[in-house]
């Protein structure tokens, strides 16, 4: 059993005035705290959040992190934007002042059982279906975290008998302290924000954080095609549950204590005490793309945990009526005159860009933004063969051409509508538009969100 924190009369600074930030603000509020937020922005937005907190009786500072960062704290709590390792945390730690990142307030909050979900790639997608799946089958959920909702809106809302089903970046996971999901997902490791962990080793470090505090009457669902994954899990003291999609496997299985998921072409089927049933044929899946296979069966697999029914979760996974994925993440926008238009802004990393080239053919594909420190040479081979024209965009223009050149014939953009300009008059019936960044998007956009939103109105601005 955890044990909560009583923070009522403790002085707590809230590091970060976003989305996170503003939440767990409210929530130390209403348990009593006495919080101080700072952001070192200062925008309109901020000014009139500020204008709100002082209403509430919450004090700030904006522009600026000032030494009443942790001058007479008892804990300072961290939105997952700010790295933990700029010089006024720095100072915070040597006058021993605990750090906890938003989502560990949020956990010892809530009275729900919490599953957790992790990896490079796929989260959002896997974390949304694993929630869609047990609301489908009557359990109360919430699902928050890094997607959606910031844990700390919804974690007082749920009772003893709810799931809190939440999104995990790195950057969250840096500073837990008791966070202890009842079922870790960790879906793989692939190099990314190497522009903020000093190695790829600080980087493993801070995702494999989610089995830290896992108990043996908890589990741990892991991917045993990704070794990274696999030794990762080989330490945990939860329950080991391991998935794979490894073709060189007869029966591809899940292994899920006496009972099995089965992955064999072309089906998925259920296994439960020696009677196998068909939940549905790969192909009636919504969810397309051979990455998203591996996002199905991890939801499943937290799915056939709770004993979540095979009708749930063939209704949940196909038909008009079924889980269609999240914005962004290889979304379908529209057809214009033959060329099929598809928004996977989400993809700000290599691997998910290869992911995406490698659902389709002929493909004109739009790329750049915000180096993440990534090498981009591991794209080659797909856009040679899968690819017809490759559109460079954003800041990182310069180095993917250097590492694509050859591959594929290969041009600059200025902005967004010229790439989507320049395909509109290239493209023939039966191409595929895509934009895969593989990069963030702070060059040119708010968000990858916005990026995608642009996307799809200039697309949607086509003539047919």
């Amino acid at each position: 059993m955890k044990s909560k924190q009583n923070l009522k009369g403790k002085r707590v600074t809230v590091m970060g005035f976003a989305r996170s930030g503003q939440a767990v603000a409210r929530l130390l509020n209403r348990r009593g705290a006495c919080v101080f937020v700072s952001d070192l922005n200062k925008t309109p937005i901020l000014v009139q959040a500020q204008d709100r907190f002082i209403e509430i009786g919450i004090d700030s500072e904006i522009g600026r992190h000032s030494k009443l960062v942790y001058l007479n704290k008892d804990l300072i709590v961290l939105s997952p934007g700010i790295p933990c390792t700029i010089p006024i945390l720095q100072e915070a730690r040597a006058r021993r002042v605990p750090i906890v990142s938003e989502i560990e307030i949020a956990y010892q909050m809530t009275n729900a059982t919490v599953i957790g979900v992790t990896g490079t790639n796929g989260k959002s997608t896997t974390t949304a279906l694993i929630g869609e799946l047990l609301k489908r089958a009557g359990y109360e959920t919430e699902v928050a975290g890094n997607i959606g909702y910031a844990a700390s809106n919804v974690a007082t809302d749920l009772s003893d008998k709810g799931y809190l089903i939440t999104e995990l970046s790195s950057f969250q996971l840096e500073t837990i302290d008791q966070f202890r999901p009842h079922i870790a997902v960790l879906l793989n490791i692939t190099p990314d924000h190497l522009d903020r962990y000093p190695s790829m080793k600080d980087y493993i470090s801070a995702k494999t954080r989610i089995f830290k505090n896992q108990h043996r009457n908890d589990f741990a669902v892991f991917n045993a095609d990704d070794p990274l994954v696999r030794k990762a899990a080989s330490h945990t003291r939860a329950k080991q549950v391991a998935f794979s999609l490894d073709s060189a496997s007869q029966n591809r299985i899940v292994t899920v204590e006496q009972n099995n998921l089965y992955l064999n072409d072309p089906q998925v089927s259920q296994m439960n005490h020696g009677k196998k049933t068909l939940i549905c044929s790969i192909d009636e899946l919504n969810l397309k793309g051979a990455h998203n296979l591996q996002n199905v069966i991890a939801a499943l697999t937290v799915a056939h945990l709770l004993k979540t029914r095979v009708d749930v979760m063939r209704d949940t996974l196909t038909g008009k009526r079924g889980f269609k994925g999240l914005s962004h993440r290889l979304e379908y926008v529209a057809t214009k005159n033959g060329v099929a238009y598809y928004n996977d802004s989400k993809a700000t990393t290599v691997e998910s860009t290869l992911a995406a080239i490698n659902s389709f053919e002929s493909v004109l594909l739009i790329v750049g933004g915000i180096d993440k420190g990534s090498d981009f040479s591991p794209l080659y081979d797909a856009v040679r063969k899968r690819v017809k024209e490759l559109i460079l965009i954003g800041k990182a223009k310069k180095k993917i051409f250097a590492a694509l050149k050859g591959a594929a014939p290969l041009t600059f953009a200025d902005d967004l509508e010229a790439a989507v300009d320049r395909i509109s008059r290239k493209g023939i019936p039966g191409d595929i538009a895509l934009l895969s960044p593989a990069c963030a998007s702070f060059d040119m956009f708010a968000n990858f969100e916005d990026r995608g939103d642009c996307f799809r109105r200039v697309v949607h601005q086509l003539k047919d």
